[in-house]
């Protein structure tokens, strides 16, 4: 649909549920509403802000919806955090500030220049808020009040960091600064454990909590760091970890129990130190592997190389939430006999390859129906748990690995062929805590697409304790 307001491309849309979407555009929110798409056009109105024609001054930093309760809260700049019903009535604002009982709480180290800088997040399982301020400071609000419930200062860390609700009575708060993990009590705000991480490639690289209750975030070391609640740690790479990186994600799956990953592997990657910092340089990347696992378990359950062989996600997530082929019988056996069709025509034109000389079309051909036979094979094979199902198998034990030490990250613009990351390394092998960062670069050169190769290097684990475990 049209709007007549330009789009602040900063913030995602965000469902608010029963048939509304809302959206940032022109320092003012726009609630469309699609509820009755099938018989009508959808349509726009200003949620909060100003009026057409009217100037909109103040700056959204963020908002989010809680769809249990239906309530709306944005955080604007300068002036606070602002709790609204869906229909639009104000429930309550609060700033940084509160004066309780004769002691002011929050903005404990500079009163004039502090306000709410993150996006408000929602706990849905403690109905609690999490924002922190300009000063590092990490807010813990009730949905229901303007009353702060603990105030905990992270800023000895950095004045940036991510917070990501675990649902499971713990709060992730992450420092690419520093290259730390940490792990809240919902209650109280006390940590309760923090672990060293590899580099990140963003300020604002955030984890993602499975079902399982395990937190993921990806490294420019080339690892899946995986932590359990207690924070015991998994490090997964299926490509040599000093040739490849974790640039984006994981994201999480449908199911809740499995995660996604993008590996990059590159040509090279080099690391130096100059002084305090450590400098990192990739040349040119040459493949990437996405893959589809459970932490928890280290159970792959599909891995594929950038071009690679279709799969269908939805049968892989029905499988998981029912335990049955997700497929029903007359497909199963329509899909078996295209199978055995292909089959035949690749055992024919293999046979011709060999006798005879073929142009490199027919390989080209020979590949496509490869790969269509193996996307059937994948929909017939649906029977998946996503970690629910324990193994008793134990993987086979490795030497140590000691992870260098790094620090922090950065980008440029993403259109140059030269993008710059200072990042930091820590020490990924140990489950002591690391509080002090230096600085690293990584330089990345544009991504040929014609140089894709397959990688087969194999699953590594690495426990808390640095133990290597191979799959």
């Amino acid at each position: 649909m049209h709007l007549d307001y330009k789009c602040n491309l900063g913030t995602a849309p965000v469902h608010g549920g029963h048939g509304k979407v809302y959206l940032v555009a022109d320092n003012r929110i726009l609630v469309i509403k699609y509820g009755s798409i099938g018989t009508s056009e959808p349509e726009a109105e200003v949620f909060f802000g100003p009026g057409p024609g009217k100037p909109a001054d103040a700056e959204i930093i963020g908002l989010s919806v809680s769809t249990l309760g239906s309530n709306v809260y944005i955080n604007v700049k300068n002036r606070g955090l602002f709790a609204y019903q869906s229909h639009g009535h104000l429930l309550w604002s609060v700033g940084p500030v509160l004066y309780k009982f004769g002691y002011r709480q929050g903005c404990r180290k500079n009163l004039t220049d502090c306000y709410f800088a993150s996006v408000p997040v929602l706990d849905q399982c403690e109905a609690s808020i999490y924002i922190s301020n300009t000063e590092g400071e990490l807010y813990c609000l009730s949905l229901r009040s303007r009353y702060f419930r603990w105030i905990q200062d992270f800023s000895s860390f950095d004045k940036n960091f991510t917070i990501t609700p675990g649902n499971n009575g713990q709060l992730y708060v992450t420092v690419p600064a520093k290259a730390l993990v940490l792990a809240l009590d919902v209650f109280s705000g006390n940590v309760l454990w923090q672990r060293s991480i590899g580099p990140l490639s963003k300020v604002d690289s955030a984890p993602v909590v499975d079902s399982n209750g395990w937190i993921s975030i990806g490294s420019l070391d080339g690892f899946l760091y995986s932590f359990s609640p207690n924070g015991v740690l998994k490090k997964f790479s299926r490509m040599n970890a000093e040739n490849s990186m974790v640039q984006v994600g994981p994201f999480l799956d449908c199911s809740g129990y499995a995660v996604y990953i993008s590996q990059i592997e590159m040509e090279g990657k080099v690391s130096h130190a100059i002084g305090e910092y450590t400098v990192v340089s990739a040349v040119r990347p040459k493949a990437a592997l996405f893959t589809m696992m459970v932490p928890a378990t280290g159970s792959i359950y599909w891995s594929e190389n950038y071009p690679g062989t279709c799969f269908s996600i939805r049968s892989l997530h029905l499988a998981a939430l029912k335990r049955e082929p997700s497929l029903s019988a007359s497909t199963q056996c329509s899909l078996r006999l295209k199978k055995k069709a292909l089959d035949r025509t690749i055992a024919e034109m293999e046979k011709k390859a060999a006798e005879e000389t073929v142009e490199n079309e027919v390989f080209e051909k020979l590949g496509d129906i490869v790969r269509e036979r193996e996307c059937i094979e994948r929909k017939l094979s649906t029977t998946y748990s996503l970690g629910r199902d324990r193994t008793d198998s134990q993987p086979k034990s490795m030497l140590p690995v000691q992870m260098g030490k790094t620090k922090s990250y950065s980008f440029q613009d993403a259109k140059q062929k030269n993008m710059t990351t200072p990042h930091i390394l820590s020490d990924a092998s140990s489950s002591e805590s690391s509080t002090q960062g230096e600085t690293s670069i990584l330089e990345v050169e544009g991504m040929d697409s014609s140089t894709m190769a397959k990688a087969h290097a194999p699953l590594v684990e690495t426990s808390s304790t640095g133990e290597v475990l191979q799959k």
